[in-house]
């Protein structure tokens, strides 16, 4: 009988004590797990298997493995580390931190982040500011989209608010269609879809232009605004002629106060456009436009050409297609 209670007795004991250690760590976290063990001395609480650690906002931390430094108020978690915030928002990684005091939650190598709007950056450090709801890092990270565009940036800043994700220095987009943009600044709505960016340069794909090796064709602008359907640059400079390098200008350029490609057309406009020979302007139009690289057969200008000829001289062309019917055309 005299056993029996002290087994009571005991089972009791341990029963407070895990009301106890509950109570103590509610104001911060609600933290469950298949094991929890406590170190009183240095006032530690370890957490192994399934762990689960919830903060006051709600945003949730699971990982193999999670120690909790009380008199910090300092969290670590190890081991498939996954992080959900109140946006949507989920961090992936094999380590973080949680900083309460600070309010900043540090994951580290390899760590991926996915948008609540399809969007997915992969990384080695990414510091999340809860207070101020945003994200960033000071490292090598790429953005991609679900439509399969690449971003890579050396730091950027995701303001979760607004939506905005933006990166100074020196950054790369290659697009769905294996075109590359390289910017100085770049800005992305990510709930919009909208881009823009600042002193821009870009090669562009030759299949999807049609065209041979022996052309490169490439812009630089000022700017560029990008969304789903519409394209706008300013002060760009156009041509498809072979890259001879940096200081030598093509045999011919397009250069235009404002490019617009509006991509539901399918057409490229110009806005007060200068056609140059080297540096020699030869046509000046106020308004120009063409198809896009996208089609087939629409009535246009095609890519204007030069010829060099010992017989002739310098010749200069600049074709107009005709669609006249399904299978009737005419150039000129």
């Amino acid at each position: 009988m005299q056993i029996k209670s002290k087994i009571i007795f005991i089972f009791f004991i341990l029963l407070m004590s895990l009301f106890l250690v509950t109570k103590i760590f509610a104001e911060e976290f609600n933290i469950s797990a298949k094991e929890i063990f406590m170190d009183e001395k240095n006032n530690i609480l370890i957490g192994k298997g399934s762990v689960v650690a919830i903060d006051s906002n709600n945003r949730t931390i699971k990982a193999d493995e999670i120690t909790y430094y009380k008199s910090e108020e300092i969290l670590k978690a190890k081991g498939s580390v996954k992080i959900y915030d109140n946006n949507n928002n989920v961090f992936l990684t094999e380590s973080a931190t949680y900083d309460k005091p600070q309010g900043i939650i540090t994951t580290y190598k390899d760590s991926e982040l996915n948008l609540e709007n399809g969007y997915k950056l992969t990384t080695d450090l990414i510091f999340y500011n809860t207070a101020n709801e945003i994200i960033s890092s000071n490292k090598n990270s790429i953005f991609t989209d679900s439509e399969g565009n690449v971003v890579k940036v050396e730091m950027f800043e995701y303001q979760i608010e607004k939506n905005l994700f933006s990166s100074i220095g020196n950054i790369k987009i290659i697009d769905k269609d294996k075109n590359k943009y390289f910017f100085k600044e770049f800005y992305a709505d990510t709930k919009k879809k909208e881009m823009i960016g600042s002193e821009v340069s870009a090669i562009l794909d030759k299949e999807n232009f049609g065209l041979s090796d022996e052309n490169d064709p490439r812009f630089v602008s000022n700017d560029i605004y990008m969304s789903k359907n519409k394209s706008d640059l300013s002060k760009a400079i156009f041509t498809v002629c072979k890259n001879r390098g940096k200081d030598k200008c093509p045999p011919w350029s397009l250069q235009a106060k404002k490019v617009t490609h509006d991509k539901t057309k399918k057409t490229i406009f110009y806005e007060h456009a200068v056609l140059k020979f080297y540096k020699l302007p030869i046509f000046y139009f106020p308004k120009f436009f063409h198809p896009d690289p996208s089609v087939k057969r629409k009535s246009g200008f095609l890519v204007p050409s030069f010829t060099d000829s010992s017989t002739v001289g310098t010749g200069f062309s600049l074709p107009y297609f005709w669609a006249i019917d399904n299978d009737k055309d005419l150039t000129f």
